[in-house]
């Protein structure tokens, strides 16, 4: 199986040094807030950072497989906890570092809410709920919307939660379920709804560092992730947090 490349996505900490290389694998819902984080965090480490963005669930087949990351932070839980019980990543670096935001998302509807949705698309989309955390909770969504006496005709499954947003955002698919930081920094302001966090189990973002020769670096870029700095703008780029009260693994939620 291929190695995923990390051509042109290099964060370098300084011409003509010789640095550490930290390798991340990164989620592709977190790719726009990974672009923000990692030139902060290179202003105070002398290190060099490739990061590659694609699905959780390519990116765990690739460490399965022998791929040389360092790092990996998954759209989800599941995937994070599988690669510890393989004995692919350390079980003490395990932490949440984002907690997903899903939305109803319909461009051609001004202010949706659950008022509007009793007449809803006759098609609609959602990521595949069997591998995609938002697929999954949008399917929880789904079966509490049914307890309302609301339907859809039709529902087509995405392969992931991009392929999901492409669909409504190019006008092929009338409206769905989409990740909040998606469509945050689209200057949309009217055209989807916060769907009520206690309708779906929490989507708990983990992160884990893989068995390699950089876990210094690996941890540095952890608690990087648990800084005021960090989680700002995690926060702004879509996302709630884990409240440091409980814990990193805890299920209780900052949203300030």
């Amino acid at each position: 199986m291929p190695l995923l490349s990390f051509a042109c996505l290099e964060e370098r900490a300084g011409k003509d040094e010789i640095k550490p290389t930290l390798r991340i694998a990164v989620a592709s819902n977190f790719r726009p807030a990974m672009k923000k984080l990692v030139p902060v965090f290179l202003k105070s480490h002398a290190i060099m950072i490739r990061w590659q963005s694609a699905s959780s669930g390519a990116i765990f087949n690739q460490i399965i497989h022998g791929a040389p990351y360092d790092l990996f932070l998954s759209a989800d839980s599941e995937k994070p906890q599988k690669l510890i019980q393989k004995h692919h990543a350390t079980a003490a670096s395990l932490q949440t570092y984002a907690l997903g935001k899903l939305v109803w998302y319909e461009p051609d509807k001004r202010h949706p809410s659950l008022l509007t949705m009793k007449n809803p698309p006759a098609i609609i989309t959602i990521a595949n709920p069997k591998i995609a955390p938002y697929g999954k909770a949008a399917a929880e969504v789904i079966k509490k919307l049914n307890h309302k006496n609301i339907s859809f005709k039709k529902v087509i499954v995405a392969s992931n939660i991009l392929q999901a947003f492409q669909y409504i955002h190019t006008g092929n698919i009338a409206a769905g379920f989409v990740a909040y930081a998606q469509i945050i920094n689209l200057e949309l302001k009217n055209n989807f709804w916060v769907i009520p966090s206690h309708w779906y189990q929490p989507i708990k973002q983990q992160a884990v560092i893989v068995q390699s020769a950089h876990t210094k670096q690996a941890q540095q870029f952890l608690d990087f992730l648990q800084t005021e700095t960090a989680r700002k703008i995690i926060r702004e780029m879509g996302y709630d947090l884990p409240t440091k009260t409980t814990g990193l693994k805890g299920n209780e939620h900052d949203t300030r």
